[in-house]
């Protein structure tokens, strides 16, 4: 395994704790769609959040949220359809949600978590 995908497993990891801590449900881990992949979808109370996990191990000379754009927003809002039809949930409020893990001080990860951090268009 490389580095980015090491970094990003370790970052999933510690994400998935921290919404645990937090008194979120993991509802799914991974989802993978043909137009990409989810990395965790977590429900608290009336809720779901579809969660996007950056995480970063050194200097990259921007915040690890910056790197989520137009095009990654789109790909995550069809990724999220895919598994609200798949699941076949209604009526339910749902987010994205974005935590950022940085793992440049592997003793003291600094984890961040943007509720709402975009909004998306998911059509019913």
């Amino acid at each position: 395994m490389d580095q980015r995908a090491s970094t990003g497993q370790e970052g999933e990891k510690l994400a998935n704790q921290f919404l645990r801590k937090n008194g979120y449900r993991i509802l799914d881990e991974r989802f993978r769609t043909q137009f990409g992949e989810l990395d965790i979808v977590a429900r608290k109370a009336r809720v779901i959040a579809f969660v996007e996990v950056r995480s970063v191990s050194g200097e990259m000379g921007y915040l690890p949220e910056e790197s989520i754009n137009r095009r990654k927003i789109d790909r995550l809002s069809k990724c999220a359809m895919a598994w609200i039809q798949k699941k076949r949930i209604k009526n339910i409020q749902f987010r994205f949600d974005v935590i950022t893990v940085d793992l440049t001080d592997e003793d003291e990860p600094v984890l961040n978590h943007f509720p709402a951090a975009f909004e998306a268009e998911i059509d019913f």
